[in-house]
């Protein structure tokens, strides 16, 4: 799991990034995306401060997020009046619940409004291929408040995270082993590298957590007028967590020319470790095929019990 310290949510002139944008294909080329099966869900819980009216927040989530076809299951929960401890459990519990439940054969977004005191909520929106970015998801919030100040003021739908693609650290000596492994096993270049992803994907257990907060989010959006009840609502701070694998893509280039691999992903909440982590594991189950003996491969790109148990 990855925690980062609260701080200021910066646009992209502050950011820095050790991934590139997704170039272009080189001539002649037909690249193979891979693209990761299904992935794990993530969530974003914000922390609200000021008095919330549920009915006026439940009209502002749905009108934002409806705006691109998403259709959130909405519920409310009140813990004012638990200890700290059993208020944590039944947070815990909430997380859980939804996001087991969230896409097939679910909804494919959930929010919930908790209610931790008078002036204190939380809103917990869970979905599948959720893309943000710190410039996204601030909008995102404005977006939100603007439409509680004033019920059905949505605003078009912005773009989406840039695309950016990783490398995978695969040296050429490794490369060319991997050819030889493929053709030595009776099968092409592609199906290794498939069964060698499928695998990645496999294993893709546990979670990436990302806290961020900082003063531009305890504003209201600039012109937004006070709600009628008089009640200013601000953001204090958002925690993300990703669940399992992040959506990516693994794109494959071989001919002509040697073995390029490179994974392929909008750029996210968590910087680029997350596409890093994949692409240094899916590096290591290539070196071990292809200098491994006892690894094998089927047609159809799965692994004997004995290599499994070798990139488990």
């Amino acid at each position: 799991m990855t925690r980062r310290s609260p701080a200021p949510l910066r646009g992209p002139a502050g950011a820095a990034s050790a991934a590139a944008p997704a170039p272009p294909a080189p001539a002649g080329t037909r690249p193979t995306l891979l693209p990761a099966p299904d992935t794990g869900p993530s969530q974003l819980v914000v922390h609200l401060g000021g008095w919330v009216d549920p009915v006026r927040m439940r009209g502002a989530v749905k009108g934002v997020l409806d705006r691109g076809g998403r259709k959130p299951f909405w519920r409310e929960l009140d813990l004012g009046t638990l200890t700290v401890g059993e208020r944590t459990d039944a947070l815990d519990g909430l997380l859980a619940a939804d996001r087991g439940s969230v896409g097939s054969p679910g909804p494919p977004e959930r929010a919930a409004l908790v209610r931790l005191a008078w002036e204190r909520h939380l809103l917990v929106l869970t979905a599948r291929q959720q893309h943000h970015d710190e410039v996204t998801l601030r909008a995102l919030l404005r977006d939100l408040l603007r439409a509680y100040a004033v019920p059905g003021t949505v605003r078009a739908r912005g773009g989406e995270p840039p695309v950016e693609e990783t490398e995978v650290p695969l040296t050429a000596a490794d490369a060319g082993r991997l050819t030889l492994r493929a053709l030595g096993l009776g099968v092409d270049l592609e199906t290794v590298v498939r069964g060698a992803w499928t695998v990645v994907l496999a294993g893709a257990a546990g979670r990436r957590e990302v806290v961020l907060g900082g003063a531009d989010l305890c504003a209201p959006p600039p012109g937004a007028p006070v709600p009628a009840a008089g009640r200013v609502v601000t953001v204090t701070g958002v925690r993300a967590i990703q669940h399992g694998q992040p959506p990516l893509a693994l794109v494959l280039r071989a001919d002509p020319g040697p073995l390029q691999l490179r994974l392929r992903g909008r750029r996210g909440l968590f910087g680029t470790g997350a596409a890093r982590d994949t692409a240094d594991r899916l590096a290591g189950v290539l070196r071990r095929l292809a200098n491994d003996s006892r690894a094998g491969v089927s047609h159809a790109g799965e692994f004997t019990v004995q290599a499994a148990q070798l990139v488990g």
